[in-house]
């Protein structure tokens, strides 16, 4: 695969922002952390979810997900040929998330999962400077891949469940928040032929330097390496 492209602080806000949902301005909405924290160590117990008794188990996605990321929802088997994507939203609101979930669709809002997931795999090591290193193909990368409609994706199940904290927010006392998740995925060819298209778009019309091109040629080597 080819590409890579730098991207500022208010560009990294912006694509973060376009998961935002108007209906509920104060929930983000973001694709779930490859590794979240595991429920052993989170400051939180779950008190309600979408099986309705809290006696019976979590789908074996949701209790991956919280144990080990997308990595450990990947590695079920029936996910051996696919690419998971999950998106989540947070709030104190459970009719207003349900409406999130209602009112989400394949070809608005996951385009949006996949360049935060394009972006992670630019920056998520904390080691690199997009900017200095590719030059205005990280930017370009990123903005091409939320405004490509991708075939093949599957809504596969939605969840949620309530956390109540004890330590509460800044203003003090506990606090019971939902987690509302949609998981979805997508076949890994055809997902990984669609977006080296969308790499080889966002070259177009830039000029990098020598070095910038090294890096970009590089990336596409090893792209789908963690992804």
């Amino acid at each position: 695969m080819k590409g890579v492209f730098p991207l500022f602080l208010p560009v990294i806000s912006g694509m973060i922002l376009l998961f935002s949902c108007t209906a509920i301005p104060q929930v983000p909405v973001s694709e779930a952390p490859l590794h979240p924290p595991v429920e052993d160590e989170a400051p939180y117990r779950i008190i309600g979810h979408g099986a309705g008794n809290t006696e019976e188990s979590l789908p074996d996605w949701v209790a991956r997900y919280i144990a080990g990321g997308i990595p450990g929802v990947e590695a079920l088997s029936r996910y051996g040929n696919r690419y998971v994507f999950i998106a989540v939203n947070s709030g104190a609101n459970f009719t207003a998330l349900s409406q999130w979930d209602a009112g989400f669709t394949i070809d608005q809002d996951f385009p949006q999962l996949v360049s935060l997931r394009v972006l992670d795999r630019f920056t998520g090591d904390g080691q690199r400077n997009p900017d200095r290193d590719y030059g205005r193909y990280f930017e370009s990368a990123v903005r091409t891949a939320a405004d490509t409609l991708y075939s093949g994706v599957r809504r596969e199940a939605g969840f949620w469940l309530l956390k109540h904290y004890e330590s509460g927010d800044d203003a003090g006392g506990p606090r019971d928040i939902y987690d509302f998740y949609i998981l979805m995925s997508t076949g890994k060819e055809e997902f990984q032929s669609q977006l080296n298209q969308v790499l080889l778009d966002a070259a177009e019309g830039l000029t990098l330097t020598r070095d910038q091109t090294a890096a970009v040629n590089r990336l596409r080597e090893s792209f789908y390496e963690g992804f």
